[in-house]
């Protein structure tokens, strides 16, 4: 499913928007039975809800999974990729198909941001989980992509910038913060030891 929402100074020239659009991904194999159209800002909101409440049930089911092995925390690609938008999402989707695992994929088109969700329900799904990030942030690093692009990186996500990148963050952040006392254990701390912590002192549970 595709969001868009378009902004006209008069109502014709949003009819005539959103005609061209309708006509736009007919082409492309849209089903207009399928297609929801509302106008106006309290309508707006309803479709941003129900955008919203896609990721609020994600963290519901990591949570349920959680429960049921303590490892468990939220796994999320939050990377911006070199590479046509199709491909991405080709790759993503061939990814949660190998794993074997339930997952959601959703972002933003036009930053090429797309987030998949992994949602491992054992101790092997989770490691297998890691290590798919763990490629995925290798491969945005060598592309001149991000790893960490729109939420950070935190605990979880500790040493997906890369050595050098990490010293780099590391020098940024000791000029305001000498004494180390500023998140200890996040990104610009831990981060050269590597992208996962082992200690449970070290896992987060965080769901941004």
């Amino acid at each position: 499913a595709v969001l868009l929402e378009l902004h006209a100074q008069d109502e014709e020239h949003m009819l005539e928007l959103a005609g061209r659009l309708m006509e736009l991904s007919a082409g492309y194999g849209a089903d207009p039975d399928c297609t929801w159209a509302m106008a106006g800002e309290q309508e707006a909101c309803r479709l941003r809800e129900y955008r919203h409440g896609v990721a609020e049930a994600v963290n519901m089911k990591v949570e349920e999974n959680h429960r049921r092995c303590s490892r468990i925390v939220k796994l999320s690609s939050d990377m911006t990729m070199v590479g046509g938008f199709s491909g991405i999402l080709g790759q993503y989707r061939g990814l949660l198909d190998q794993s074997g695992m339930d997952g959601t994929i959703f972002g933003h088109i036009m930053s090429r941001d797309l987030h998949m969700n992994l949602l491992p329900v054992n101790e092997e799904e989770y490691g297998t989980a890691r290590k798919i990030l763990e490629g995925l942030a290798g491969q945005a690093l060598c592309g001149g992509g991000r790893p960490v692009s729109e939420h950070g990186a935190g605990k979880i996500k500790a040493g997906m910038y890369g050595v050098m990148e990490t010293r780099k963050r590391m020098a940024r952040k000791q000029s305001f913060d000498p004494g180390g006392m500023w998140n200890r254990g996040d990104v610009a701390n831990d981060g050269l030891c590597g992208m996962y912590q082992t200690g449970t002192s070290h896992i987060g549970r965080g769901y941004g």
